[in-house]
């Protein structure tokens, strides 16, 4: 991340999928920062699959979890509902930028409502 200031925080994506094990080691912490006021935790592919990423963020004052993710519709299809779920269980909103085996690339908010 580069604020506008020209400083420089790196992220580290801590849940490895596939053969990333292979060429990549897992990092080991969140990245929080905050943008006009709000603070933002980032995920990457993998990191937003896990049911303990996103509490993480909240235990650290989160209020957007912002996820860029590859999805094939199977998977968008399991994990919408569960991104969802996770902002209904922390009430940090989860904006998803998804890239899918179509090439098309989406973004959207997934946030729980009553």
């Amino acid at each position: 991340m580069v604020s506008s200031q020209g400083t420089t925080r790196t992220y580290c994506k801590m849940h490895l999928g596939g053969s990333e094990p292979i060429c990549f080691t897992p990092g080991d912490m969140l990245l929080a920062f905050s943008v006009t006021g709000q603070t933002m935790g980032v995920a990457i592919c993998a990191d937003a699959s896990k049911a303990t990423h996103p509490p993480g963020y909240a235990e650290a004052g989160a209020k957007i979890y912002a996820a860029g993710v590859f999805l094939t519709a199977e998977w968008y299809a399991t994990d919408a509902p569960r991104l969802a779920g996770y902002s209904a269980e922390t009430t940090v909103e989860i904006s998803l930028a998804k890239y899918s085996a179509n090439g098309h690339c989406l973004s959207e908010s997934l946030r729980y409502t009553d």
